[in-house]
């Protein structure tokens, strides 16, 4: 890869951390696409099978909850489309936040030598992650159309569709709020990175990836209303399938705040972090 660009020393602040993102997209092109042919070129199955990983897992839970524990969450959603439609959202957030997490530390040696803004090591991983979701998603719309065609099951077409456009932006900052802030902790502290994959996990079992919010009750509904990441699945599978939407306004407002507050925090804690990165690794 051709690493031929002009970098300058900026002040690190909320402006021109947007800045060097905007005057950076050839360089967030490149490596992109250098990921793309890398995994794919890696894969034993071919590209495919980035694209699937939310259908096996789908396949695998719902087996495991619906089969083996007779467990059924999804009300009159199939079992296998409500579990899909939860795994389809996440995998947006939560790969995104994994590679993206894991951008600075993996990328060290090139850090070292050269001076080039850190946000692409980070923002790259989960742009990457975003075109690998529009092509599940796609298989997803598709998969759905033809579950239509052979059972009973229906979709009616409505204007809470375009719900879903906003939410994915939704999802992303999420993501990269949080890849900002493991990135940043890291640096100092290796032994997250570690623990960043039992993190997300325990994020995916408290985000209704697996079950309505509407199944809960008592302490453990309290946390789920002021998790970001339960609005995700909640959103989509009420603008998808139309199902009952188990948080209130207040809720919904709360969420978005604790959101916007989050995503402000990781870029302060990235840009503080920033400033003494070169000494730290």
């Amino acid at each position: 890869m051709n690493w031929t660009y002009k970098i300058e020393n900026r002040e690190k602040n909320f402006k021109n951390f947007f800045l060097d993102i905007f005057e950076k997209k050839n360089l967030f092109s490149e490596i992109i696409k250098k990921d793309l042919k890398t995994n794919f070129a890696q894969s034993l199955v071919g590209p495919g099978y980035l694209f699937l990983i939310p259908f096996i897992q789908a396949l695998i839970f719902n087996f495991l909850l619906s089969n083996v524990a007779n467990v059924n969450f999804s009300g009159e959603i199939p079992n296998y489309l409500f579990y899909l439609s939860g795994f389809i959202f996440w995998s947006l957030f939560s790969n995104g936040a994994l590679r993206g997490s894991q951008g600075i530390i993996n990328n060290i040696k090139l850090i070292q030598q050269i001076s080039i803004p850190r946000t692409i090591f980070i923002i790259s991983p989960i742009i990457y992650n975003f075109i690998v979701f529009l092509v599940s998603f796609s298989i997803f719309v598709v998969f759905n159309i033809i579950f239509i065609l052979k059972t009973d099951f229906t979709i009616s077409i409505s204007i809470r569709f375009f719900i879903i456009f906003p939410l994915i932006v939704y999802c992303l900052f999420l993501s990269l709020a949080y890849a900002l802030t493991v990135a940043s902790l890291s640096i100092r502290y290796r032994d997250i990175v570690y623990a960043n994959s039992i993190i997300i996990q325990i994020l995916m079992v408290i985000s209704c990836v697996l079950y309505s919010s509407g199944n809960l009750t008592g302490y453990f509904s309290h946390i789920l209303y002021i998790n970001p990441l339960t609005l995700i699945a909640e959103t989509f599978r009420w603008a998808w399938f139309g199902s009952d939407f188990g948080i209130t306004l207040n809720q919904i407002i709360s969420q978005l705040i604790i959101s916007f507050a989050l995503f402000i925090s990781s870029i302060k804690l990235f840009l503080h972090k920033d400033k003494m990165m070169v000494d730290l690794i």
